[in-house]
Formats: structure tokens, sequence, C-alpha cells
């Protein structure tokens, strides 16, 4: 039990982060006119990036980028990494954006928010780029904004704000219009801007890369609506804790009773792999199902013991029973990390709404 639990906590924000990633990206190119943009080195990915839009772009490594921004220097040595990185043609010029996005600012001490700025620390060590450069930084739950001041202020240690001509002063004016949600201009051609909410880091965008004549395109609230109740992944962390501490202590499971009782009963399995056309058939289906099978229920539902807690978890674990079946059969075209990851997010959605 101690090792699923520290496994489980130790990496489900890791792959938030991965989604944001991809969001980000996949946003740059929705909403901006692409030049260039740094992906890793993965064929499914790029592919999918490819077919979003007409209109031809490069895609490049950070390097390459690098090399781009500053064409009389050799680059070499470790560039780290950035969430996003783009040159855009923002109408009368090109422009670069590197966006560094975090899902909170409330975990991590001062390290963790100074590392905001690692990769820019590595942009204005090479000097002035070809192209006006906006490095932003964004916050996606807004809630988190008590951070702030401290982020800021990690932010600016970490970039030795301080040590610039005019020292304090300068240091002050930085704090405040980083505070304000503004560009603050870290040296010739390079800025940087640290905005909370998603509203806030797509205007950040979409002023920097001059997308108000793309207005069609989706924004980040529409694009993000599928992530942000994650019921389908807090469903499947309370199950698989519940029946890994039965399992341990009794030898038994749950989950193992019902799908031996689902397979032994077509007529019952075959009401879970219809394909209802709304989530309120699907909702009103597996309820219904659930006090059916409450009905032929004969052994412990351990560690429940009043029927309203029985019904309620025999209800959660059909619903987690129709999603890994559903998962089975669906063929999703959109990329992510894994495409396994990829249909049961997808079944999830249709599932619980």
């Amino acid at each position: 039990m101690f090792l699923f639990q520290q496994w489980f906590h130790s990496s489900y924000r890791a792959r938030q982060g991965k989604v944001l990633e991809h969001l980000m990206r996949y946003a740059l190119v929705k909403r901006a006119r692409i030049d260039t943009i740094a992906l890793p080195q993965d064929s499914r990915l790029r592919k999918f990036f490819q077919q979003l839009k007409t209109e031809p772009f490069q895609i490049a490594t950070i390097k390459d980028m690098f090399q781009q921004l500053y064409p009389n220097q050799h680059i070499q040595g470790t560039l780290g990494d950035i969430d996003a990185f783009a040159v855009v043609d923002a109408g009368s010029c090109k422009r670069v954006i590197a966006i560094q996005i975090r899902s909170r600012d409330d975990t991590g001490g001062a390290t963790a928010k100074g590392s905001l700025v690692d990769f820019l620390k590595k942009l204005s060590n090479f000097g002035v780029p070809q192209f006006d450069t906006l490095y932003l930084v964004g916050v996606w739950d807004k809630q988190s904004i008590t951070q702030k001041k401290t982020t800021i202020n990690k932010v600016l240690d970490a970039l030795e704000i301080a040590r610039k001509e005019g020292g304090q002063r300068e240091r002050l004016v930085a704090s405040e219009t980083l505070g304000e949600g503004k560009r603050y201009q870290l040296m010739e051609r390079i800025y940087l801007q640290l905005r909370y909410g998603l509203e806030d880091i797509q205007q950040a965008i979409d002023d920097w890369v001059n997308a108000n004549s793309l207005a069609s395109a989706p924004n980040l609230e529409d694009l993000t609506r599928d992530f942000i109740c994650w019921d389908d992944f807090w469903i499947a962390y309370a199950i698989a804790t519940i029946e890994i501490h039965n399992k341990s202590l009794t030898g038994k499971s749950n989950i193992v009773e019902l799908v031996s009782l689902l397979e032994n009963r077509s007529e019952i399995c075959a009401r879970l792999t219809h394909n209802p056309e709304t989530i309120e058939t699907i909702h009103r289906d597996i309820e219904q199902l659930a006090k059916d099978i409450v009905a032929i229920w004969n052994k412990p539902v351990h560690p429940f013991t009043t029927p309203r807690d029985i019904f309620l978890y025999i209800r959660d674990m059909l619903y987690l029973y129709a999603i890994y079946n559903d998962t089975k059969k669906t063929t999703i075209s959109t990329y992510t990390e894994d495409s396994d990851g990829a249909n049961w997010h997808r079944s999830a959605a249709r599932f619980l709404g």
C-alpha cells in the first residue's frame, strides 16, 4: 500500500504537466502564425502538429531554435528544456515566444520557483537575439495567486536583477512590472512576463503573437474543458487504494468479483458495451445497472456495510469497468504521450461527462 501511494503521489503531477505542455503547444499552433516550433524527437507528436494547420511551418529542436536566434554563434552545451518555444509571424515582424507553464506555484521552495527562469538565463547568456523574445511564465491555477509575490522574488533572485545597473531600484521596477502582469524588459530584445489563470495567459500570448486576426481559433478554456475535472483519475485512484488494501488484508478483490459476475451474465455485460448517445443516458443506464447488480450480489463488499455505500461503490466500479472496455475498442487519432492513456481519457470524458 505504501509503495502504491508513494508511486502515485510522486508521478501524477508530472503527468499533469505533460498534458499542459502539449496543450500550450497546441494553442500556439492554432492561435499563431507559426514559422518554427521546437518539439521533442517524437515522430507521432511531430506528425500530429504538422496536420493541425494548412500553412506549412518548420519543426525544430531546441538547439536549432537557439541557432536561429543567434546565427553568428556556435551553439553547444546543455540548453535545458521549455514547455513551448516558437518563432511566429506577428504581422510586420517575426517574434519568439517561450512559455514555461506550471499548474500551481504554491508547491516547491525557493529552488523550484527560481528554476522557472533557468531557460531564460540560458537565452540571455548568449546575448541579444535576432528577434524580439517573450519569456512567459504562466501559472495555470489562478487560485494559487497567494504565492505570487514570493514567486516574483525568487525569479528575480535567480536572474540577479539587483546586480544590474541601478541595483535595488531596478529590482523594484521589475517586481512591480511583473506583479501587474506586464512585460519587463530584461535586456535588449528579451522580455519577461508572469501571468496567472487561463484567460490572462491566453491574453499575453495573443498580444505578443498578434492573434487578433485568428479570432476563430479555439481558446485555452475550450481546449482544457475536458481536462479540468479529472473524475476518472480520482475514481481510479480511490478504487485502487481500496482494492489493494482489501487484497492485502483479505486476499479478495471486489473488482475481481464484479468482473466475474459481468462475464458470467452476458445480458448484463451487454448493457455496458452498447453505445449510448448522451451523457445522461450513460448515467441513467449505469445507475440502473448498479441497482440490478446489488439485488443479486451475495458476497461482502469490503470495507462497506450499509446498502447505500455498497450501491455507490458498485456504481463507481461499473463506471471504471465501462471506461476500461471502451478504451479497448476506441481508436484515437489525436496524439498524446501514450495511446492507451489517450483512449482512457477520451472514454472517461464520455462516461463521466
